[in-house]
């Protein structure tokens, strides 16, 4: 079990993450992301969902906290909820094959 020093603790209450080096294996990363590959592939369904991006800053056209006003945001803590990056679609609103791996900056 990890023990987090004070130290860790006030940099998460600051910063609201905390890296913490070689918790587990590249061995458990891989697997993890494996699976996870597989919930995507299995539970998203691109033709019904609304395709939100979720960003920690704000563009200067967008509204105020705009992700936060939908119902799929605020009715996604207590499920398996799919939100992208920027950059995650085309122009034409298409997902980027390998989006999480490959994709282009924007």
């Amino acid at each position: 079990m990890v023990v987090l020093t004070a130290e860790q603790i006030q940099k998460f209450e600051d910063e609201g993450y905390l890296l913490i080096p070689d918790y587990c294996s590249s061995a458990l990363c891989d697997e993890m992301k494996q699976c996870m590959e597989g919930v995507v592939e299995e539970q998203l369904d691109l033709t019904t969902h609304p395709k939100c991006v979720f960003t920690t800053y704000q563009a200067a056209d967008a509204q105020p906290d705009a992700h936060m006003m939908t119902n799929y945001f605020l009715s996604s803590g207590d499920n398996i909820s799919f939100f992208f990056e920027d950059g995650a679609f085309d122009d034409q609103g298409i997902l980027y094959e390998n989006w999480c791996c490959q994709r282009p900056k924007p």
